[in-house]
């Protein structure tokens, strides 16, 4: 991801899905299918052709789009926002249609708050624990130290 500092989707896609899990909040139901709903009235069935404007940017795009919905799974938010953030990754991921498809990178601590959001939820909710069952059998998550790549230059000093 040499490229990653021209593609910076962060700001537009983080006020886009914090409006869309708030609005998903205020429901009496958070199941799939209300943010389903609302996935479509906040018009996301155009998200894939966002990034259509140069070459690879999609990949950056939906990276970028990812981390951002990633960052609400964590214990700080409230549950029904942390089950659309859920939703949401679902839906990013099942749609993708190019090959390999892009894994959803969360840190470590990331992950042990989504299994115990899953503990939570295990009673409650069905369709979250489908679609996480579905994405550990796709092998959708790649546990990582860092939400983005991090990369290392070494400069090399000569010694006179």
């Amino acid at each position: 991801m040499a490229a990653y500092c021209i593609y910076n989707f962060l700001p537009p896609v983080s006020s886009d899905l914090d409006l869309l899990f708030h609005d998903f909040e205020k429901e009496t139901c958070h199941d799939y299918k209300t943010f389903a709903t609302l996935w479509k009235h906040h018009k996301f069935e155009y998200f894939f052709k966002i990034a259509d404007i140069q070459p690879n940017s999609f990949r950056f795009f939906l990276d970028d789009s990812m981390t951002v919905a990633a960052a609400y799974l964590c214990e700080p938010w409230r549950l029904p926002i942390r089950i659309g953030a859920l939703y949401c990754l679902f839906t990013l991921y099942i749609s993708q249609i190019e090959e390999p498809k892009i894994k959803i990178r969360l840190p470590l601590e990331s992950w042990n708050d989504l299994i115990s959001m899953m503990e939570v939820i295990d009673q409650t909710q069905n369709d979250g624990k489908i679609m996480f069952l579905k994405m550990i059998a796709d092998n959708a998550f790649s546990i990582s130290a860092t939400r983005h790549e991090v990369r290392f230059y070494i400069d090399k000093f000569r010694v006179i």
